[in-house]
């Protein structure tokens, strides 16, 4: 992940991963104060000035996992088919971009082993190549035989308001066999309001089914919670609109055995909320009110310990982005973590605090 952030000295961080360019994220999954899952996701950067490590480093890295014995069922088919369709091999200069990102490698950790995924940034391609990230996902998707569960996405993405358009930014894969795996397109919206984002996850009513009821009225839930007395069709207003991570994210996963896809929303509550505080304390109160009164009970001050280098009330960018998923058993709540590694108040001197389990 480069070099650590008190060596950095005159490099500039540069990964898109966090606002503050931490190239690692994590997230979490409460289903219950028995049943939690972490998450991570990392940037794989140079160790001598930061910036993204050569492409043809990539794929190696990927099957090297696979003798791993943490890993069973290790699988870089579709990972490759993404790397020759969306990734630009060479390096190249900004072109405009805000970053330099291309990939990122991340894993869920269960109590089963780890489960691999690989991410992909076309952004760079769609530059050099003069074509959309649109088109270049699309022959992405059609290699892999996805086709129809894209197709619904994008017929309803093509008659979108030139203001609510969304277009494709990352594809992730599991590193699992062709037959068991899942691709994930995100898109990123300016549309700010719930309404806009129901249908967005909804595809303006193409997908109706209980779980994607239940994870409408998880999205709604949180909202309320969050933005407290804004009507549910008033825009928020993002504190950082110039930011190439201000606006609304959902992702439309997709699979060789189902027709249509499964979306989630992400909200990016580090643009429209006012502080990590006001984030901890409307999640604490949906698991609540969710029946997880013990999770809600230590979720504030469990959040506060683990990211101990400053108070949560000083501003955001530790909560990320709340992310709520249509699963089979129901909605799925998702809370995107950054450590801050370049915060000012990790870089002061004698402040010696570091991300700890909570007690």
């Amino acid at each position: 992940m480069g070099p650590s952030p008190s060596n950095f000295g005159d490099f500039q961080p540069t990964s898109f991963m966090g606002n503050d360019h931490s190239p690692i994220e994590f997230s979490w999954v409460i289903d219950s104060e028995n049943k939690m899952t972490v998450r991570f996701t990392s940037e794989p950067l140079s160790i001598f000035d930061g910036t993204p490590t050569s492409p043809s480093t990539w794929i190696p890295y990927l099957n090297s996992l696979a003798s791993s014995e943490l890993v069973e069922g290790f699988d870089t088919t579709w990972c490759q088919i993404c790397y020759n369709t969306l990734l630009h091999s060479s390096p190249v200069n900004r072109h405009g971009s805000q970053h330099m990102s291309q990939f990122s490698f991340g894993a869920d950790l269960t109590s089963k082993g780890l489960v691999g995924k690989a991410y992909f940034l076309p952004h760079i391609r769609c530059q050099v190549s003069n074509l959309t990230t649109t088109k270049l996902t699309t022959n992405a998707m059609e290699i892999m035989g996805l086709e129809t569960p894209w197709s619904t996405v994008t017929s309803y993405l093509s008659t979108l308001p030139e203001h609510f358009q969304a277009n494709p930014e990352i594809v992730s894969i599991d590193c699992t066999a062709p037959s068991i795996n899942r691709a994930k397109v995100y898109v990123r919206t300016q549309a700010t309001h719930y309404h806009a984002i129901a249908d967005f996850m909804t595809l303006g009513g193409q997908l109706s089914d209980p779980s994607i009821d239940a994870a409408l009225s998880t999205l709604r839930h949180l909202w309320n919670l969050l933005f407290v007395g804004i009507d549910e069709d008033t825009p928020l207003t993002s504190s950082n609109p110039g930011h190439f991570t201000s606006g609304f994210v959902l992702y439309y996963e997709m699979t060789l055995d189902r027709p249509t896809p499964m979306p989630k929303a992400y909200i990016p509550v580090q643009h429209y909320c006012d502080s990590d505080a006001h984030i901890a304390r409307a999640l604490a109160q949906y698991y609540k009110e969710t029946g997880n009164v013990s999770v809600g009970e230590r979720y504030v001050s469990d959040v506060q310990a683990i990211f101990n280098h400053r108070d949560l009330s000083v501003r955001t960018g530790i909560q990320t982005y709340i992310g709520i998923a249509a699963r089979k058993t129901g909605s799925q709540v998702s809370i995107y973590l950054c450590p801050e590694l370049f915060a000012s108040e990790r870089m002061r001197p004698g402040n010696n605090s570091s991300i700890i389990r909570p007690s």
